[in-house]
C-alpha cells in the first residue's frame, strides 16, 4: 500500500471511479491482478486518469475502449459518444478525463448523456414559464444560456465522480442542471450536480474518453 498522503488519495480517488462506473462497492483484497493493473492503481500514481480504473472493469469482465481526443474532430468524437446513447441518456458506463498534473486528484467526470441546443431551447422555455420575472431575467442575462437561443449546436452531459473536485476553468461556460434540463422527460434528480459543455468545449477541455460495454 501507498506509504504517503499524497498516494493514499490517489488511491481513493481510483477505487472511488472504478465503484462509481461499475455502481457497486468492490473487494479489493480478492481480485486477481493478472496483469497489474490493481498493482498499478494502489501503488503507482504517474498514470494517465482513467486507464488504471478501466484496466480494473476489464478485470471484471467488461471491456473498455480509450478515445483521445487530439486524435478525433469533435464531430468524430460526437459519432464515437452517440451509439451509447439512447434518448439522450448514455446507457453504458462512460468517463471523462483531463491531463494528468500535479494535483493527486485529476479530472475525471462521468459522462451522462448527450443533448442540443433545441432541447435546451424547449427546456429553457419550460423553466422560463414557472420563474418570476426577476428569476426568469437573472437566467435569461448568464451568457451561457443566451447562447443557446443564437446557436446549433449539440452537447455532452457530465458530472463530477468526486464533490471535492472542482476545476473553475473546466467548468467554465457550463449548463447547469440546476438552471434548465438537458432531456424531454427529464426524470427529477436524474442529473442532480450535472453540466453541458458544448462538443468542441468538451474536446478541448478533457484529454479522452472511455467507456465500458
Amino acid at each position: 500500500m501507498p506509504t504517503n498522503a499524497t498516494s493514499h488519495v490517489a488511491v481513493r480517488h481510483q477505487t472511488a471511479l472504478v465503484e462509481s462506473v461499475l455502481g457497486h462497492s468492490v473487494d479489493w483484497s480478492g481480485l486477481p491482478d493478472p496483469s497489474g493493473y490493481i498493482a498499478e492503481v494502489l501503488g503507482n500514481t504517474s498514470h494517465r486518469p482513467g486507464a488504471p480504473a478501466f484496466g480494473s472493469i476489464q478485470l471484471l469482465g467488461r471491456n473498455a475502449n480509450y478515445y483521445r481526443h487530439a486524435e478525433h474532430t469533435s464531430a468524430s468524437l460526437l459519432e464515437l459518444i452517440a451509439p451509447y446513447a439512447r434518448d439522450g441518456r448514455v446507457t453504458a458506463p462512460m468517463i471523462a478525463w483531463t491531463e494528468d498534473g500535479p494535483s493527486a486528484e485529476p479530472g475525471v467526470h462521468r459522462v451522462r448523456g448527450l443533448t442540443n441546443t433545441a432541447t435546451l431551447r424547449a427546456a429553457l422555455s419550460r423553466r422560463l414559464d414557472s420563474l418570476n420575472p426577476v428569476a426568469a431575467f437573472r437566467l435569461l442575462d448568464q451568457p451561457e444560456i443566451a447562447t443557446i437561443e443564437r446557436s446549433h449546436r449539440d452537447y455532452v452531459v457530465l458530472s463530477c465522480i468526486l464533490d471535492r473536485y472542482t476545476d473553475s476553468r473546466l467548468l467554465a461556460g457550463a449548463i447547469w442542471a440546476h438552471d434548465i434540463d438537458f432531456w424531454h422527460n427529464a426524470i427529477p434528480g436524474e442529473v442532480e450536480g450535472a453540466f453541458a459543455l458544448d462538443i468542441d468545449t468538451y474536446r478541448a477541455r478533457f484529454a479522452g474518453t472511455g467507456v465500458s460495454a
